[in-house]
């Protein structure tokens, strides 16, 4: 009798994630200013499963991509991933109707870059200085 493996192509990995908080163990949050940490986990994440070129696609690969369908479908579960990831008012804060991945990968980035060094400023604001 012979038996036959199906092996997962890299393409089916992703839709085994039902639950991306085993993977990512704490949630994004504004307040916390937590997303170096956050970001080098999940991208590390996207790399593991083969959909790290949502994050960044190379010169527009979803208009490249022959099948623009599983595309869109990996995009949405990635993004679902991300919205998991993160806390309500972020999330509540940075969606956006018919954002990619990409999009909201780069909305993320600014907000957290824009805040950090408005941060940083009202630190600076508040130490007593002394003569």
């Amino acid at each position: 009798m012979v038996t036959s493996t199906v092996v997962p192509s890299s393409s089916d990995k992703p839709y085994g994630i039902t639950n991306i908080k085993a993977y990512i163990p704490f949630m994004l949050d504004l307040e916390r200013m937590n997303y170096d940490a956050w970001h080098d986990v999940f991208e590390t994440h996207c790399v593991a499963f083969s959909v790290n070129d949502h994050l960044n696609p190379p010169n527009d690969k979803a208009a490249d991509t022959s099948d623009k369908k599983e595309w869109n479908c990996v995009d949405a579960l990635v993004k679902i991933w991300i919205f998991g990831t993160m806390t309500q008012s972020l999330t509540q804060k940075i969606n956006k109707k018919n954002q990619t991945v990409a999009d909201l990968w780069r909305a993320l980035e600014n907000l957290f870059r824009d805040n950090k060094d408005a941060r940083a400023m009202q630190l600076v604001c508040n130490i007593p200085f002394k003569i």
